[in-house]
């Protein structure tokens, strides 16, 4: 079966080919260097929330890894696209759980200082998987994939900016 135009395009993007950025979208506005700290109730909220997002994308991705894997089933070369489909999970391991443990670390910090601390150390992740979005080649063709709908990227693009927007 061959691919369309959109198709190819997509899953070239597995193979190295470079992918255009497109336009830089808006984010939240870091607070300010020594902002008020965060209180527990409010970072307890945004840890749950980054929980439920990492889980939905991790599901998503999933998913669509399978429909890809599903779609070239009957292909000559089925076992080289099922190998290549799996560098979906790529994006599984840039957003790892660093920044889900390093919430719990904070919500779990008796001492203000190092709570604090924990809390610019999220902040910082938070900054460098905002990166990562407007860098990576699977990212950024993830949710226009012409294989299923996913909300991958623009999923993650909220949640990340809720915490930009508390953590700086």
């Amino acid at each position: 079966m061959p691919l369309t135009a959109k198709q190819s395009a997509f899953v070239s993007a597995y193979l190295g080919v470079p992918v255009p950025k497109p336009g830089q979208e808006r984010v939240a506005p870091a607070r300010p260097e020594g902002a008020g700290r965060v209180s527990f109730v409010e970072l307890q909220k945004l840890r749950l929330s980054w929980d439920k997002c990492r889980k939905d994308v991790i599901r998503q991705v999933d998913s669509l890894e399978a429909k890809i894997v599903a779609h070239f089933k009957d292909a000559e070369d089925a076992r080289e696209v099922a190998e290549t489909a799996t560098k979906l999970q790529s994006v599984l391991e840039n957003i790892d759980e660093s920044l889900l443990d390093t919430l719990d670390a904070a919500l779990n910090a008796d001492d203000p200082k190092e709570r604090a601390d924990l809390q610019r150390e999220a902040g910082a992740i938070t900054r460098d998987y905002i990166a990562l979005l407007d860098s990576d080649p699977i990212l950024l063709m993830i949710d226009d994939n012409p294989f299923q709908t996913t909300t991958v990227r623009a999923a993650l693009r909220v949640a990340l900016n809720d915490l930009r927007g508390v953590l700086g």
